[in-house]
C-alpha cells in the first residue's frame, strides 16, 4: 500500500524536501505522540514501537492468546527465544542486576504477568547468574543467602548459566525452557504453547540424554506436575510421554519420596493427587491411600528408610511416630520390589 499516494505536494519545496514533508504528515497521523512528548518520553515511546514492529506474527500463538483472552505484549527475540515483560510480580523484592530466576519461581512470573494464575505464588526460588563472573566478590552468597536462605543453609546457591539460548535448551521439561530477571521474561516457543494449555511435557534433549527414555528422576517430577495442575486448574494434559512409559517404567522411591514432600510443600490437596496419581500409575500399591501412608511407605523401600519429609504435617507425623514408638501403629503392608512387579509380604516387617 501506498500511504503517500493522496498527500498533497508543497509548490514551494523541491521534491526532497516534499517527500520528507509527506513523511512527517503520515507519522504524526498515525503517532502524534512522537511530536509532542519530551526527549525522554519520545525514547520511551521509540522503545514501545520497536517493541511492537517485534510483536510476533505467529498464529498459533495469537490464537491461544485470543483464546484464553490473554492480553500482553510478547516479541520474537533475534535467537529464536520469546520475550513478555514482566508485570505481575510475585514479591516487592529485586534481584541485583545480572541475576534471575529460574524454574518454579520463573514459571510463577510467566502464569501472572500471562494473567492465568495472578495468585500463584512458588514453592521456593531458584536464582541464577547470567554473566560469566559476580559482579563483586562475595554477591552470589549475599544474593543466595537473602533470597534463598533455606537452600543457602544446605549448601546450595546461586547457579551460573553462561548464555541464555544455551540454558533453554539443556532443560528436562518444555514448560522449564524459561528464565527470567524481575522486568523481562525469556522462554522457549514450546515454553509458552504448553504454559499456556497446560501441558506437561518432557524436552527433547531430555531424551537424548538419556538413550531415548525419560529419567526416573523426570518421570516422578512430571507426574506431580500433572497432579499439581490438576488440582489447581481443573485441567492438564501430557505430551510425548505416554502412560505405558509412566506405569511401566521403574521410577527410584527417592525421587517419588522427593516429589512427594515438593507435593506436600503444596498443600494436603496436591500431595494427596500426586499419591492418587502414583496408585493409578502402578507406582505405589493400591493398599496406600493417604499421603502419610505413602511416606511411611516409600520410606521402607529406602535403603536407609530416613529420608526427611521437610513439608510434611508435623502435627500428625508426631503422633504417628510416637505410636510407633509404643509399638501400637500398625505398619504398611510390607512389599519386595517396586512398580508392578512389586511383591506382598506381609503385614510387618517385625518378625
Amino acid at each position: 500500500m501506498n500511504w503517500f499516494k493522496e498527500a498533497p505536494v508543497s509548490a514551494e519545496l523541491d521534491p526532497y524536501q516534499a517527500q520528507l514533508k509527506q513523511v512527517e504528515d503520515f507519522l504524526k497521523s498515525r503517532h502524534p505522540e512522537l511530536f509532542t512528548a519530551s526527549v525522554s518520553e519520545q525514547e520511551s515511546l521509540r522503545e514501545d514501537l520497536v517493541a511492537r514492529e517485534q510483536a510476533i506474527n505467529d498464529e498459533e500463538v495469537l490464537s491461544l492468546f485470543e483464546k484464553y483472552k490473554i492480553q500482553a505484549t510478547i516479541h520474537e527475540n533475534p535467537d529464536g527465544t520469546f520475550g513478555l515483560p514482566v508485570t505481575q510480580h510475585f514479591s516487592a523484592e529485586r534481584l541485583p542486576l545480572g541475576y534471575g530466576y529460574k524454574g518454579g519461581a520463573a514459571r510463577v512470573l510467566l502464569l501472572r504477568s500471562l494473567g492465568l494464575d495472578t495468585d500463584c505464588t512458588p514453592r521456593d526460588i531458584d536464582i541464577v547468574r547470567i554473566a560469566e563472573q559476580e559482579p563483586e566478590p562475595g554477591a552470589d552468597h549475599f544474593v543466595s543467602e537473602k533470597f534463598m536462605p533455606e537452600d543457602y543453609s544446605h549448601g546450595h546457591g546461586v547457579e551460573p548459566i553462561g548464555e541464555i539460548a544455551r540454558y533453554l535448551e539443556t532443560r528436562d521439561l518444555t514448560i522449564n525452557e524459561i528464565f527470567t530477571t524481575d522486568e523481562v521474561i525469556t522462554m522457549s516457543r514450546q515454553c509458552l504453547l504448553d504454559t499456556i494449555r497446560r501441558v506437561i511435557r518432557p524436552t527433547a534433549y531430555e531424551r537424548e540424554r538419556n538413550s531415548g527414555s525419560v529419567s526416573s528422576a523426570i518421570l516422578s517430577k512430571i507426574i506431580r506436575f500433572y497432579a499439581e495442575a490438576i488440582v489447581l486448574y481443573g485441567d492438564a494434559s501430557l505430551a510425548d510421554v505416554d502412560d505405558m512409559e509412566l506405569e511401566e517404567s521403574f521410577i527410584s522411591p527417592f525421587y517419588l519420596a522427593l516429589n512427594l514432600d515438593r507435593a506436600m510443600g503444596r498443600g494436603a490437596s496436591i500431595a494427596q493427587s500426586f499419591v492418587d496419581e502414583l496408585v493409578e500409575r502402578g507406582q505405589i500399591p493400591d493398599h496406600v491411600d493417604t499421603a502419610e501412608e505413602a511416606a511411611y511407605y516409600l520410606n521402607s523401600l529406602l535403603w536407609r528408610g530416613d529420608f526427611y519429609y521437610r513439608h510434611a504435617p508435623e502435627q500428625q507425623f508426631g503422633e504417628e511416630y510416637a505410636l510407633l514408638a509404643e509399638d501400637e501403629f500398625e505398619a504398611l503392608p510390607f512389599f519386595v520390589g517396586h512398580g508392578k512387579n512389586r511383591t506382598f509380604i506381609s503385614k510387618s516387617k517385625k518378625s
